[in-house]
């Protein structure tokens, strides 16, 4: 995650606290491994140009650094390196696959069931059954042969794209291009996919965390709860569901809502214990942000309870050097010297 230096969060009293939670990356959801330092300036045009190379996609295994070449063959959206990989990813992509699966309503318009299977010719316009292909035929024929499968991957990727620089923009702060990227990915994907999809939500929720970083905070309430309906009606209690939550509870965090924000990271936390562990380091970060805003609370005990649960996780799978090892540190420190001037401070008075 990188340093969030426009967060306007209420702080402790405490100077070096003040200081240090002005600038924590706890309510930033970016990549702390990013280092592209080029400026980039968004337009459509630009973010299409050239083709979509689809074999240059990363794999979508975490750790894995190889190309995905292979997609996966139920929703036709995440890519592998390897058979291996897809295997060793299946449990974390399952809950995901079922959902893009699912999503796909039968074309034709007057039936409400889910469309099982394609048709052969364009590969993109699902149905129930041959009879309302049949009967949806004198509609569909028009564009049918116009959209094919690749070109509906084109599309995607197009999104795919956009979507990636829209975080460099974002990254680099110029929020409005990053939201003008954002909102055409949506286009892209509602066009394609329908829009209550796992992947829609995703774009939702990015949307959310550049409103709340231009502290437009209510805009960013509207997106996350958005984003949060689509995963609660697709997939569940699920760690993309447990995400949500948190980004709820950043946004709540920045209007100084402190009863709120710890609502939201309580369900993050509750999700991730479940289905992550007690190890995990995703469960760390939810120990962080309830640490941080329990000593915006001057709650500093359980602050500090919870501050040294992250830093145990974080130092046994990072390291000591870590930077979310040493930032749990500086925390733990900092909170200690105000809850030790408190006490002073009460034995002085008594």
């Amino acid at each position: 995650m990188s340093v969030n230096r426009s967060v306007k969060a209420k702080p402790v009293t405490d100077k070096n606290i003040v200081q240090f939670l002005s600038i924590t990356d706890a309510l930033d959801d970016s990549s702390d491994d990013s280092d592209d330092s080029s400026s980039t300036t968004y337009s459509k045009a630009s973010a299409d140009s050239g083709p979509v190379d689809l074999k240059n996609e990363a794999c979508y295994n975490p750790g894995c650094q190889n190309h995905g070449t292979k997609g996966c063959e139920r929703c036709h959206w995440v890519r592998y390196c390897s058979r291996n990989c897809q295997l060793a990813h299946w449990k974390a992509h399952k809950v995901m696959c079922n959902s893009l699966k699912s999503t796909q309503a039968c074309h034709n318009i007057t039936c409400s069931n889910t469309g099982v299977k394609k048709c052969t010719r364009c590969h993109w316009a699902r149905y129930c059954s041959q009879e309302c292909q049949v009967d949806h035929w004198s509609v569909h024929n028009k564009f049918c042969c116009d959209i094919s499968r690749a070109e509906v991957r084109i599309r995607l990727g197009v999104g795919a794209r956009h979507n990636k620089v829209a975080e460099q923009l974002k990254d680099q702060g110029k929020y409005e291009e990053a939201l003008d990227a954002y909102r055409f990915v949506l286009e892209i994907n509602e066009e394609n996919l329908g829009g209550n999809d796992i992947v829609s939500a995703d774009t939702r929720s990015n949307l959310g965390n550049v409103l709340r970083l231009q502290g437009k905070y209510e805009e960013a309430l509207v997106e996350h709860r958005r984003a949060l309906a689509i995963l609660r009606e697709t997939v569940g209690d699920h760690e993309y569901t447990a995400t949500c939550y948190e980004s709820i509870g950043n946004v709540f965090l920045c209007k100084s809502r402190y009863d709120d924000a710890l609502i939201g990271y309580g369900k993050a936390l509750s999700l991730r214990l479940r289905l992550l562990g007690e190890n995990h380091t995703e469960t760390a970060t939810s120990y962080y942000n309830i640490g941080l805003v329990l000593a915006n609370k001057d709650q500093f005990d359980q602050a500090l309870e919870n501050f040294r649960k992250a830093y145990a996780i974080y130092k046994e799978a990072f390291g000591e050097n870590n930077k979310k090892t040493l930032d749990a540190s500086k925390l733990i420190d900092l909170v200690s010297v105000r809850q030790e001037k408190r006490r002073i401070i009460a034995l002085l008075k008594g």
